[in-house]
């Protein structure tokens, strides 16, 4: 089951994440971080060889040549898969780790008055780094130690959706393929294997009739077939299954990244 968890986090976090291109995702994912954490401006970066791209938001290129050339050290960000830098946190943390330029980054943030920055990086394949750049501005003079922890708390969640969105992206892999794959994991875990193929129809919005149709059994085996399903999976009826499946994937993505 987790290897579809972020298959559909993304259809519960992004109402279906653009799988075409980069922008669909990143509106919503933008969207979704302004509800973690209050910011001004949020980019996201994609390091390949060393070499970063601007994949969203709209910075200006002085900006982003500071930061690709000056601030972050690619080199050190390899020692760990995933972290994060906080600018108003550099006094505790522990900069031997962290694969930012310290004096160029509070000289790049007071240039571009930047009162607060947070960076994520994490490693999405061999070769490629994201990286989340997140501005406070205008709406308060730093980020809050409880704003920091839920970013922190979010952080193998957002590496399981950037991996699984790039990983498709690579593979030109179709959206309802990936639900379909997502909803049969899900249907193997809880039901019979007659009750995981009328599961599938009923996700798809087949009735009684048309799923006893599909499935060349009696309308009388069916009902049996959906009260058994209903019964197992603690629902009252077919419109609660998406619901019920994302319950299920929620309580996986509480569970650590990687155990």
């Amino acid at each position: 089951m987790l290897r579809d968890v972020s298959q559909i986090q993304q259809l519960h976090i992004a109402t279906m994440f653009d799988h075409c291109g980069y922008q669909g995702f990143y509106d919503k994912l933008a969207d979704q971080f302004a509800e973690v954490v209050v910011h001004d401006a949020f980019y996201v970066l994609l390091e390949n060889d060393d070499q970063l791209k601007l994949v969203y938001g709209q910075m200006q290129d002085s900006q982003y040549g500071q930061l690709e050339q000056e601030i972050i050290l690619p080199s050190l960000a390899r020692q760990t898969v995933s972290g994060m830098s906080v600018l108003s946190q550099l006094g505790h943390q522990d900069l031997v780790t962290q694969p930012i330029h310290r004096s160029q980054w509070l000289s790049y943030c007071q240039r571009h008055q930047i009162k607060d920055q947070i960076m994520l990086w994490m490693q999405i394949t061999r070769e490629q780094r994201i990286w989340i750049v997140v501005d406070l501005k205008r709406s308060y003079p730093f980020f809050t130690s409880e704003q920091i922890n839920r970013v922190k708390h979010w952080l193998p969640t957002l590496e399981k959706l950037l991996y699984k969105h790039h990983r498709d992206l690579a593979l030109n892999k179709p959206l309802p393929d990936l639900i379909h794959a997502a909803i049969d994991s899900f249907s193997r875990k809880h039901l019979t294997r007659r009750e995981s193929e009328l599961v599938k129809l009923m996700f798809l919005g087949y009735s009684s009739k048309l799923a006893a149709k599909a499935l060349s059994i009696s309308p009388a085996t069916e009902r049996v077939h959906r009260i058994n399903i209903y019964a197992k999976l603690e629902i009252s009826g077919q419109s609660e299954l998406l619901q019920r499946l994302i319950r299920e994937v929620e309580s996986e993505l509480e569970q650590p990244a990687f155990c």
